[in-house]
């Protein structure tokens, strides 16, 4: 639970992650509000969950990496003159974007309780936290059928590492701004 403190700690302090987050949850409780049908409902609101952490290069905005994909990155990446690592286009592949607690999840949660955007802006700061992974560790969650959901009996305010804990992967750090797999 350290490093999901220490993540919503720097989630909360990034201005322009605090702004996007804060735009999208305006943006839910409009469409939640419209005369439009649950189904379109549903549809934005997953859609806005999705990018509302997303700055730029979804890859780079990044906010956690596991061990593995640390140290692949590590071997393979190449280091800038800038500081920047980079990864080679072709090993791009291996590596994958998770959300820690999947779009479809949240935008349920939302869609069901129908929060304020203050009360948006603070789930998408505690659990929109996106990750790192390699491509193995991502096929032991789909291993593990949590791919698109939290396990059972997880709810708000359990610690949302649990999925990747289940399947294996146990082993998170932040992810450093100079790295962009």
């Amino acid at each position: 639970m350290k490093i999901w403190n220490e993540l919503i700690q720097l989630r909360s302090e990034n201005q322009d992650l605090s702004q996007r987050i804060r735009t999208c949850a305006s943006m839910i409780v409009a469409c939640l509000n419209s005369e439009s049908s649950d189904k379109e409902k549903r549809e934005l609101t997953n859609r806005l969950v999705r990018v509302s952490s997303e700055i730029g290069d979804y890859r780079r905005s990044a906010d956690a990496i596991s061990e593995e994909a640390r140290l692949y990155i590590a071997q393979f990446g190449e280091k800038r003159r800038n500081g920047i690592v980079r990864i080679p286009k072709e090993l791009k592949k291996d590596l994958m974007h998770e959300h820690l607690v999947p779009c479809a999840f949240l935008s349920q949660t939302i869609f069901s309780s129908r929060p304020s955007r203050e009360e948006i802006h603070k789930l998408l700061i505690e659990y929109g936290i996106r990750c790192i992974v390699l491509k193995e560790e991502d096929d032991k969650i789909n291993a593990a059928k949590l791919n698109k959901s939290m396990p059972e009996n997880w709810q708000l305010g359990h610690d949302p590492f649990l999925r990747y804990q289940l399947a294996g992967i146990n082993n998170f750090t932040v992810k450093e701004r100079h790295i962009h797999p």
